[in-house]
């Protein structure tokens, strides 16, 4: 109730009662290990990325629980949609929809250290969190009063690269949170986020002084001088914080103190052979395909050497997945769960190591047939096991159409999933047909640029962590937009499986609101973690298809029409498989082009799994209109991209659905190149805002890019709030 409003549970959600607050620990092996021996590379500190993404998973599924229990409820995800300016009243920058460590202290988790961390008694900083903020009405849990977590031994400043803690240090800061009182330093956060931040070469020599000005000159070097720039880096305060009960050292491990493990290492043959069990039951519960083990010893005698990568190596883990060239994600939330669950054995596991799986798979003549592999390296002596630990036979296809369709059903309702519907191949065929004589006579004319060429960076390896200067020189990658139908993915497509998870409701109705105004909850939520939800339950399904011997593929916009949105790495936006959608019965179409249904109005997400199996398709919508025509959508988009006057139409099983016609270009200059302010840009305090020119061409949305505000506005870090979305009156609360 301290913290100001702009900045705090309310500022997002007015009605907010309760905040639940989450962590998953960052194996220690990966950050003892990580940065060894160069700062600026965090090698299996990279790990963050795995406990990133299981987070959001965790807080998108538990705030759908609470909204199907009649609460509402927003995740706010990790923070990576940062204000880096001071904003809204703000003394400081540097926010991000909220303080995830100071809510984490106030949820009882732990204190707050020099470093301005919150240190918890089981982990150190060695853990992230995540926020649900809700209107349900809980219990707090008391304030952590045990011995002091923080003992002022200053390894956090010691080992800060950017000397953080001792150059441009302002005084003291203080937080209150009850009768508690936290004081730490100051510290010029420019500084601090040289190299996490913005991904430039931490060692390198800086002026005494740093801010925009300077972080944005040396941005601009680097792409001349790709040396300079690194990518993501730990934060040593992370690797250095280990509380003094947990703490010792071993400089032959590693640089800076390890952390005692909770319990004595498990020993012994029958002790080990449960141990195997457990990891096995987690990871085929887990949806891995094959798990295999090789000791030390077997390893060794083939060329690799498991204790380059951790000291006290004795065996490998490998865990393959099916199927999953595009479903990584999946696999590393795995991998990180079994890393945890040998950690509460006592031993030490490791992963994102940078050994490569193919090396053990070709040694010891193993077929992977083009699984993805992911490789765990651990103190536990396993003996080598290099052959299925479960064995799978291919049953015969004797179940009929409806008992797999029910299975499907049910498998995807278990990943969240609450719209299911399916439509045959020649439904989905005719509706192509349709909008492809719409798009010949409307003579569209249409092109996109080249993300790729965009030059967001000086090295394209350091993409996913590293700060990404501005584009020129864009590539005109097509001038058509061309429809696709189902035999586009697969040959003999003959049906096509729509499934939804819906949005939590207040994230919509709250973003960009409130005092705060925040939006990164929206952004990610919509445009990253519900595609990662939906991913996971097209590869549940799609592997127990293929043990019938019936092939798959997928898709999150099928007909190829959608537009891009930059919030969340191009993906489609909020029309990708709305057709696909009406052909499996699910609901009937807004006037945006939007799927509405009558469960969740427009707030759903749709993916599409196609497959060679033939299922009974379902009914297509033919109840009252959910569509309204009150026409927000079209009055409250920033770039008018949707037109009041002219109608589009398609008819399904003697079913009309009707649209307006949308100006992709008009929506492209708002959601996929993030060029106005209104549009999402200007709630993460971008400047960027940038007016419609008289006709979009290549080298307009060129000159445009070029005035991006480069520090806030980064694809991926760029949010977008869909006003076709937000302005809708059909809604899952008034249906």
């Amino acid at each position: 109730d301290k913290a100001p409003l702009e900045h705090s549970p309310l500022g997002v959600m007015p009605t907010a009662k309760s905040a639940i607050v989450c962590a998953v620990h960052l194996p220690d092996a990966c950050i003892e290990l990580g940065s060894e021996p160069d700062v600026r590379i965090p090698g299996p500190a990279k790990v963050i990325s795995n406990v990133a993404y299981t987070l959001n998973f965790i807080a998108y599924r538990l705030a759908l629980v609470l909204q199907e229990c009649g609460f509402n409820a927003i995740p706010l995800a990790q923070s990576v949609y940062w204000n880096y300016r001071p904003d809204r009243g703000a003394k400081r920058g540097w926010m991000g929809d909220i303080c995830h460590y100071y809510a984490a202290v106030a949820a009882g988790l732990g204190e707050i250290g020099w470093h301005n961390l919150c240190i918890t008694p089981e982990f150190g900083t060695r853990q992230r969190f995540v926020t649900i903020i809700t209107d349900a009405q809980l219990t707090a849990d008391p304030l952590y009063s045990g011995e002091p977590l923080c003992d002022k031994c200053l390894l956090c400043a010691k080992n800060c690269p950017t000397r953080s803690f001792d150059k441009e240090v302002s005084g003291m800061l203080q937080i209150e949170i009850e009768d508690k009182k936290y004081s730490f330093p100051n510290r010029n956060l420019w500084r601090c986020g040289i190299g996490e931040n913005f991904g430039l070469d931490v060692l390198m020599p800086w002026p005494e002084k740093i801010d925009e000005k300077i972080i944005l000159e040396r941005t601009e070097e680097a792409t001349r001088n790709p040396g300079m720039l690194y990518g993501w880096k730990m934060g040593n305060c992370i690797k250095a914080c280990v509380p003094k009960k947990k703490r010792f050292w071993d400089k032959k491990y590693c640089t800076l103190p390890r952390s005692r493990k909770p319990m004595t290492p498990a020993a012994g043959a029958e002790q080990l052979e449960i141990v195997k069990n457990e990891l096995l039951n987690l990871a085929y519960t887990n949806d891995a395909d094959r798990v295999l083990f090789f000791s030390k010893t077997d390893l060794e005698k083939s060329g690799i050497l498991p204790a380059y990568f951790l000291p006290d190596a004795q065996s490998l883990i490998l865990a393959g997945f099916n199927n999953m060239p595009d479903f990584n994600d999946i696999g590393s939330r795995v991998e990180l769960l079994i890393a945890n669950k040998i950690e509460k054995y006592g031993h030490s596991a490791l992963i994102v190591s940078g050994l490569k799986p193919q090396k053990i798979i070709k040694t010891f003549n193993l077929t992977d047939s083009g699984m993805v592999w992911k490789v765990i390296i651990t103190s536990l002596p396993f003996p080598t096991s290099a052959v299925p630990s479960a064995i799978f036979t291919i049953p015969s296809r004797q179940l009929s159409s409806a008992a797999v369709k029910t299975a499907l059903q049910a498998i995807a309702f278990e990943g969240g999933v609450r719209l299911f519907g399916v439509s045959s191949s020649e439904r989905i065929a005719n509706i192509a047909s349709q909008l492809e004589k719409i798009l010949t006579a409307d003579n569209e004319k249409y092109f996109e640029v080249d993300r790729h060429t965009w030059k967001f960076n000086a090295d394209i390896s350091v993409e996913q962590y590293g700060y990404k200067p501005y584009p020129a020189n864009p590539v005109l990658s097509k001038n058509k937009r061309i429809v696709k139908n189902a035999e586009n993915y697969l040959a003999n497509a003959r049906s096509i499986i729509a499934i939804g998870i819906p949005f939590p409701r207040a994230s919509v109705e709250w973003a960009g609101k409130g005092e705060g105004k925040k939006v990164g909850h929206f952004s990610i939520s919509l445009h990253v973690t519900v595609f990662q939800l939906l991913s996971e339950a097209l590869y549940k399904m799609s592997n127990y298809l293929n043990q019938f011997g019936y092939k798959t593929a997928y898709t999150f916009d099928l007909n190829g029409l959608a537009g891009q949105v930059i919030a969340g790495k191009y993906q489609p936006d909020l029309s990708g498989n709305s057709f696909t959608a009406l052909a499996a019965g699910l609901g009937d179409l807004g006037w945006s082009g939007n799927l509405l249904t009558k469960e969740y109005g427009g707030n759903q997400r749709i993916a599409a799994l196609i497959t060679d199996a033939v299922l009974d398709e379902d009914a297509v919508y033919h109840g009252p209109p959910l569509c309204k025509k009150c026409f927000k959508c079209a009055d409250q988009c920033p770039v008018k991209a949707i037109s009041k006057e002219i109608t589009y139409k398609i008819e399904i099983d003697n079913k009309i659905f009707n649209w307006g016609k949308r100006d992709q270009l008009r929506c492209d200059w708002a959601q996929k190149y993030g060029l106005v302010g209104e549009a999402g840009p200007e709630m993460i305090g971008s400047q960027t805002d940038l007016p419609l020119p008289s006709e979009i061409t290549p080298e307009t949305v060129c000159t445009a890019l070029c005035k991006l505000d480069r520090i806030q506005s980064r694809p991926y870090y760029t949010s977008i709030v869909e006003h076709c979305l937000i302005n809708c009156p059909v809604s899952d609360n008034n249906i």
